[in-house]
């Protein structure tokens, strides 16, 4: 009875894997679809701290007199100036143009710092 209650939970986490897995695939690929409509602005850079190994960064644009947040994954930078994550720096934001709160940074020289983590907005 125990072994088959043991195979039963293992299939039952496999499956909610699949799942999340699955979701954050179709997010993922959904969020690309609607940036290749876009326009541009600035967003500053406004949290940039240690999280799950790397570091998560905020950043705020305005789209229409409304403000929206976007997040990112990096590895630790520094600006010239040396403010860890070019904490409230300035960059051009590529927002969605049917879905203004779907948005990406362009840190330039620091992209490639950056990993991308789909916003969960």
């Amino acid at each position: 009875m125990g072994i088959k209650k043991n195979k039963l939970l293992d299939y039952i986490v496999v499956g909610i894997l699949i799942g999340m897995v699955s979701i954050g695939l179709y997010k993922n690929t959904k969020d690309k679809k609607l940036l290749k409509e876009f326009e541009l602005t600035k967003g500053t850079i406004t949290k940039f701290k240690y999280c799950n190994y790397s570091y998560c960064a905020e950043y705020e644009y305005v789209v229409n007199g409304k403000k929206h947040i976007g997040t990112f994954v990096a590895s630790y930078f520094e600006c010239p100036d040396k403010s860890k994550g070019c904490l409230g720096k300035e960059f051009n934001v590529k927002y969605s143009i049917k879905k203004p709160n779907i948005s990406e940074i362009d840190l330039e020289k620091y992209n490639i710092n950056k990993n991308y983590k789909p916003s969960l907005n």
